[in-house]
């Protein structure tokens, strides 16, 4: 089939036909548009870098766009979407866009939430609030992650991991191009065993934003400096961040009693607590489990009930010993335990202390 199309009686004709101009000039008109199109979205991509644009962006109040847009960057739930909306919304909160990084403006917008949701009781919303916290704070730490041990800051405290799993304390008091230098809390602690030169140790350490690192290094040498003893360790070859918790933890030095749970065969339950009681000191929690220091090691795998009064005294609460170790303070061993039945308003008790929201624990 051939396909001869001609505009008019000639192809004289044809070049004068004004379908032909109209064709050619609206064309043109859309690719001028086109231009003044890249034009002006380029000039407003510049206008949104500006820190003048940027500032204004920060203090103007939430909109729901706001959200959705921050809820699509970091992976929000729908249902972590709501709880944002709901707090920004309610207290007017500047940008959340923009204000995301900031500490105080998470901090004040939550706490503000907190307040709120605990007046009307609201357990449920509360441990939401505290978990989508958590879960920020987690994504602003990957944000700035710490690639070398030249970059870790001067003050960080830093723990040695014995072989015995116990956690020894150093400083890092100088971090020079070719080694680091650890000052120990406790010198007599940290020198009671001293190792060959090039003995490879295990340090982990907790950056301000709250992010987990581990890493492998040598013993250089002990030195004397300022008249203190130090440990010069070489620098590793890679840091590595350790696997995030599910709450925030908190250290703390309060009283608890600790009771044997008895498998229970007799009615619905699967535990009853022992009626002997055994004194502890806890030293850390979240809302996931806490570390108890006693003078009993014992066995990994166990179940207890324990009892916190500094929380609630009427409140019993089912842990499993998930780690036994020795303690850096003589005769006691570490306890690590995991709840495995707790009431979700305990649990929020802690989370509000985990995240400075009260100040009631002994730390």
């Amino acid at each position: 089939m051939k396909l001869n199309f001609q505009a008019g009686s000639s192809p004289l004709a044809s070049r004068h036909n004004p379908v032909i101009y109209s064709a050619i000039f609206v064309g043109i008109i859309i690719i001028f548009i086109a231009i003044i199109i890249w034009f002006l979205l380029k000039k407003l991509d510049t206008l949104h870098q500006t820190e003048e644009w940027i500032e204004k962006q920060k203090d103007r109040p939430t909109k729901k766009s706001d959200v959705i847009k921050t809820a699509r960057k970091y992976n929000f739930t729908d249902e972590e979407t709501n709880l944002l909306w709901k707090i920004c919304h309610k207290f007017k909160a500047n940008n959340i866009f923009y204000n995301f990084k900031s500490s105080s403006f998470l901090y004040d917008l939550f706490f503000n939430g907190y307040q709120y949701f605990s007046e009307i009781n609201d357990q449920a919303s509360l441990s939401n609030l505290f978990n989508l916290k958590f879960k920020i704070e987690k994504i602003i730490a990957e944000s700035s992650l710490i690639k070398s041990s030249h970059l870790i800051p001067l003050q960080t405290k830093i723990f040695y991991l014995t072989h015995d799993s116990e956690k020894i304390s150093f400083t890092l008091i100088k971090n020079h191009k070719d080694y680091l230098v650890l000052a120990p809390k406790d010198e007599k602690q940290a020198f009671k065993e001293k190792y060959e030169e090039l003995t490879k140790m295990l340090f982990t350490f907790i950056s301000s934003t709250g992010m987990h690192y581990g890493f492998v290094s040598r013993l250089i040498r002990y030195e004397q400096e300022d008249d203190k003893q130090v440990i010069i360790i070489s620098h590793p070859t890679e840091l590595y961040t350790q696997a995030q918790r599910h709450f925030k933890r908190i250290r703390i030095n309060e009283d608890g009693i600790f009771y044997s749970a008895k498998q229970n065969n007799d009615t619905n339950k699967a535990f009853i607590p022992g009626e002997k009681k055994y004194p502890c000191k806890i030293t850390n929690i979240s809302g996931g489990g806490c570390c108890l220091s006693t003078k009993f090691p014992i066995k990994e795998g166990q179940y207890l009930f324990l009892t916190m009064p500094f929380i609630n005294d009427q409140n019993t609460v089912l842990g499993k010993i998930v780690k036994t170790r020795n303690s850096m303070q003589q005769g006691l061993f570490n306890l690590h335990i995991h709840f495995e039945k707790i009431p979700l308003e305990i649990i929020n008790k802690i989370q509000a202390e985990a995240h400075n929201f009260e100040n009631s624990f002994q730390k």
